[in-house]
């Protein structure tokens, strides 16, 4: 070792020149015998200038020579930490929890690894996991009132209300002058149902611009949880700090207050009521927004539209509205979004090389989820039609089909970015065509599909719901599932596809597992509802009632949902329902968390019978089933999104499983959860015939057809 090397080194470190110590003792920490100073002050230099994988090379080699000493492991921890904090940042959630469960493995009580670790896990809806990082971490620092507000909001996540309104009740509400930990305070606050203190927090507060998200996810809370008043408020209180809209991107909450809609309504009443809310907030706005949009000081950003109105759709019994509402709606988007739009957005000229023309598929959904399975495969199929296809996926998920996607495409875009980011890149693509194909589910979409950023448009049955756009062309939806009036349904033209429209490639069976280790009912006949509480109308109620009512072995087998907040006002609704019927709730309701993918699938296998809810069939979890040789019951209804799963059946040959009204929906499950050999015999077709349902044939020579004249035999606008 050169004395003269450690003390130059000595001496940049004293000055702080934390490279130039590093490199001038790389030489030395290069070698296997290493001295323990020397790997010392490297370490602390690596993590003084934030080279955190270097410093955990480090600080894992001193541990190895001093396994008895726990300032390494610490050290070691806080480097893996900042690792996973930095990961998280970029939106890399595995590469994130692996650093943050390595900081773990090397102190396992590290405070910051807890918190980020269990925060990372709320984000991913994986709440089931980051409930005893919560719990841990309260127990280690149980004077943290932050903490413990985000332990009440953990519990909550899991249904464990009790537990958490115990907690709340011990958790000092946070001085005036804390306006983000009073928010906190008000969302757990809102999670056990103490809406008066959640009005009282808000209205000592003095608030800014800087807490506008904060206050939107309580409002989003608040409305999930069917307080469709108090989100009312919050959402006032957003408008005001943003100078009623004209602060960006305020006009969003503007657009959130008149035309609220709450998932999960409690009653046919409600229903109703929103929907006449909805249609008065509609005249509202227009008026609102022109006013806020001709002041020369309002914002002109196209995230101020970025808005939609995802939950509409599921208060409607028979669609029938869909197209006025959303004809508005689209109306007033494309009046307004031009104005916020730079001069060269609002419309796209065509390319002047008439080559090979070049297509744009857009979504913040081409990753490990149901839109990503259906509509994955278009991209081969354009490219083999002889396109240029683009496919631009939407942040903050990036995973590793995201990636295979886009080996099949000419170029693969990732955009983590608001709407106004994404319209420069999609209109410097200079795309002939951009397919959306599930616009209504991303609110940045909106105002982008509001504009012409391609010659040509057109959206998919992703959200089986027309966007009302002028702007957009066609909507292409599957054949089968389409009632013959459909074409009334849609401001675009309407274009048809076979079979699922799609090329779909099931996933790999999971092995079948006990009912136990499921954490199902051992005895019992298991009806499955795997949909979403959003899915489940007022109008399924006396289904699931006369099934446990006329069943006295029936467990209803349902899901929290990826926002538990709406499992509430569907529970006390449920509860409600079955009780009045005669039957047994408490033991008759079965809910189970958010789960993987494979785990769902065994959930079906040791089920008995799906129930289809009404209004809106089941459309992945209808494949999820069959593939299990899980027996389906729907009713059909007279919108394609209350068609899907009878589609299906008539392509397995099973059409008397599609039944005409309710009662017969009710009786017909029972029937088949009672008898086993019949119910045996309902599986074995089922799977004996999947080929057919999966069969692909024309889908690829319909869709090329269909794009082809899109692009080259479309009429104008002005021409249709």
């Amino acid at each position: 070792m050169s004395p003269d090397v450690l003390m130059r080194a000595r001496q940049a470190y004293a000055s702080r020149d934390f490279s130039l110590v590093l490199t001038l003792l790389q030489p030395l920490t290069a070698r296997i015998d290493a001295p323990e100073p020397v790997l010392a002050m490297a370490a602390n230099a690596a993590l003084l200038s934030e080279r955190y994988p270097l410093a955990v090379e480090l600080l894992l080699r001193l541990r190895a020579l001093q396994p008895g000493n726990p300032a390494y492991a610490r050290i070691a921890a806080q480097a893996y930490n900042r690792i996973g904090v930095q990961a998280r940042r970029q939106r890399q959630s595995q590469a994130a929890e692996d650093a943050l469960l390595s900081a773990l493995a090397q102190w396992p009580d590290h405070p910051e690894a807890l918190f980020n670790l269990a925060s990372l896990r709320g984000e991913c809806h994986q709440y089931a996991l980051a409930l005893p990082l919560w719990q841990r971490l309260h127990a280690l620092t149980p004077d943290d009132h932050d903490v413990a507000r985000e332990l009440v909001m953990s519990l909550g996540h899991n249904g464990q209300h009790e537990t958490a309104s115990r907690l709340f009740a011990r958790v000092a509400p946070p001085a005036a002058d804390q306006p983000e930990s009073a928010i906190v305070h008000a969302q757990a606050a809102a999670w056990v149902r103490r809406w008066q203190d959640v009005d009282a927090l808000l209205g000592e507060l003095q608030l800014g611009v800087d807490h506008s998200t904060s206050l939107a996810r309580l409002a989003e809370q608040l409305l999930h949880a069917g307080q469709v008043g108090a989100a009312g408020k919050v959402q006032d209180r957003i408008v005001q700090v943003h100078d009623n809209g004209r602060i960006a991107p305020g006009l969003q909450a503007l657009f959130q207050r008149h035309l609220m809609i709450a998932p999960v309504s409690d009653s046919k009443a409600m229903v109703e009521q929103q929907l006449q809310r909805y249609r008065r907030g509609l005249q509202s706005l227009a008026g609102e927004l022109e006013e806020a949009t001709a002041d020369p000081g309002c914002q002109r950003r196209l995230q101020q539209l970025a808005y939609n109105n995802f939950y509409l759709a599921y208060q409607h019994s028979d669609g029938r509205q869909d197209r006025e509402l959303q004809d508005k709606l689209g109306q007033l988007l494309a009046q307004t979004a031009p104005g916020f739009a730079a001069a060269s957005y609002r419309s796209a000229q065509p390319r002047a090389d008439a080559g090979q023309r070049r297509i744009g598929l857009v979504s913040a959904h081409f990753r490990r989820c149901t839109a990503g399975r259906y509509f994955g495969s278009w991209i081969a199929m354009l490219r083999d039609a002889g396109h240029e296809v683009h496919l631009f996926q939407l942040g903050p998920d990036f995973d590793d089909y995201t990636e295979a996607l886009g080996r099949s495409a000419a170029r693969l875009h990732t955009i983590d970015g608001d709407a106004d980011e994404l319209a420069d890149v999609l209109l410097r693509a200079q795309c002939d065509l951009l397919i959306y194909p599930e616009l209504g589910m991303d609110k940045r979409l909106i105002p982008l599909a509001a504009l012409r950023l391609a010659p040509r448009q057109a959206c998919a049955w992703g959200h089986p719901v027309t966007s009302g756009l002028s702007t957009m062309d066609a909507f292409f939806s599957c054949a089968d599932m389409e009632p013959p009036s459909a074409s009334n349904h849609y401001t675009e033209t309407l274009l048809l596809l076979p079979g699922l429209g799609t090329d779909y490639h099931p996933p790999e069976m999971p092995p079948a597992t006990s009912r136990e280790e499921l954490g199902l009912p051992s005895k019992g006949r298991l009806y499955f509802l795997p949909h979403t509480p959003h899915k489940m109308h007022v109008d399924s109620d006396p289904v699931w009632a006369a099934i446990a009512a006329t069943d006295p072995q029936a467990v209803l087998v349902l899901f929290r949902g990826s926002s538990p907040a709406l499992l509430g006002p569907l529970h006390e609704r449920l509860h409600q329902a079955l009780l009045q019927a005669g039957a047994e709730p408490e033991r008759q309701l079965h809910i189970l968390p958010v789960t993987a993918h494979a785990r769902f699938l065994q959930i079906a296998q040791a089920c008995d019978v799906m129930v289809d809810t009404l209004h809106w069939s089941g459309g992945n979890s209808t494949i999820d089933a069959l593939l299990c040789g899980l027996p389906v019951v729907t009713c059909e209804g007279t919108v394609m999104r209350a068609r899907q799963s009878a589609a299906m059946l008539r392509r397995i040959g099973l059409p008397e499983l599609i039944v005409a009204d309710p009662e017969q929906l009710a009786a017909t499950a029972v029937a088949i959860a009672k008898d086993t050999g019949r119910r045996q015999a309902l599986s074995r077709h089922i799977l004996d015939h999947l080929p057919a349902l999966f069969d692909a044939t024309g889908v690829a020579q319909a869709l090329a057809g269909h794009v082809d004249r899109l692009l080259h035999d479309w009429p104008d606008a002005a021409d249709r």
